[in-house]
Order: structure tokens, then C-alpha cells, then sequence
């Protein structure tokens, strides 16, 4: 995946995509052992120029927290959230928002001051998409109540 040949690149993150997938519904203890290997290079795909990478991407790593939540969040909250790339910051809220919309019992709450910072990012996509997002999470604890 970490191959200067961009169609290598490419097929590799593909194949994993459909790797992840495919494990995570047949036996979803065995991604445990490849989380620290795969995160990474997975939250580093986030930041691809190709729109098509960043979602193979995007899609393996929520496929992941379905099963691994507390390790994908750590890599997220590190990798992510606190990546020098713009564009992996920006995919880190994307991810956020994902999540919370795939399951909405998620816990945003230790997000919170990521997102506040993002707020003063010196990329504006970045700024927007986090102001975007806490508008979002603050409009679902004002309507459902919760707390999160």
C-alpha cells in the first residue's frame, strides 16, 4: 500500500478493503491481531489525492470499529484527528460523522476538544468541516436529550 506505483497502491488497499470486509463478518476476532498494522496504513489512505482510496479507506476502517471500536478510536484520535495532512484531519471528521450516523449510541463526548481545535485549523476545509460537524452533534443531544 506504501508503494510509489500508484496502481500497486491502488489494488493493495482494495484487496485489504475487501479483506477487512470479508473477515469482519466471518470471524471478527482475527482483525484484532492486524489493527496495529493496518490502522495506520488505513488513516495514512485518508489522506489520498484519489477520491476512490480515501473511501476503500474511509469503508475498512468503519468495517473495523464495528468489531474493534476502542482500537480504531485510539488510531483515529492519534493518527487521525492529530495528522499534520489536511486532508486525513478532514476524513477523520468524516469518519466521526459516519460513525455517529451508523450508530447513534456512539460516544462523541472525548471528540469534543479534537473538534474544538479543529475549529481554529489553518486549513479552512478542515475549520468548516469541523464547525459543521459540532452543529450537527450538538443539534442530536439538544433533540434526543443524551449527553454524549
Amino acid at each position: 500500500m506504501s508503494s510509489p506505483n500508484s496502481t500497486l497502491s491502488a489494488q493493495a488497499l482494495s484487496c485489504l478493503g475487501h479483506l477487512t470486509k470479508r473477515v469482519s463478518i466471518q470471524d471478527p476476532s482475527r482483525l484484532r491481531t492486524q489493527t496495529s498494522t493496518t490502522l495506520p496504513l488505513l488513516v495514512d489512505k485518508l489522506g489520498d489525492a484519489k477520491e476512490r482510496n480515501k473511501t476503500v479507506a474511509l469503508a475498512a476502517i468503519i468495517d473495523m470499529h464495528r468489531h474493534h471500536s476502542q482500537d480504531v478510536e485510539k488510531a483515529m484520535k492519534e493518527l487521525g484527528f492529530g495528522s499534520k495532512n489536511a486532508r486525513v484531519r478532514l476524513e477523520s471528521i468524516r469518519w466521526l460523522a459516519q460513525t455517529h450516523a451508523l450508530n447513534p449510541s456512539f460516544s462523541f463526548k472525548s471528540y469534543t476538544p479534537l473538534l474544538i481545535g479543529m475549529l481554529e485549523d489553518s486549513n479552512e476545509p478542515v475549520r468548516e468541516a469541523a464547525k459543521n460537524i459540532v452543529v450537527e452533534l450538538f443539534r442530536y443531544v439538544v433533540t434526543n436529550g443524551y449527553d454524549r
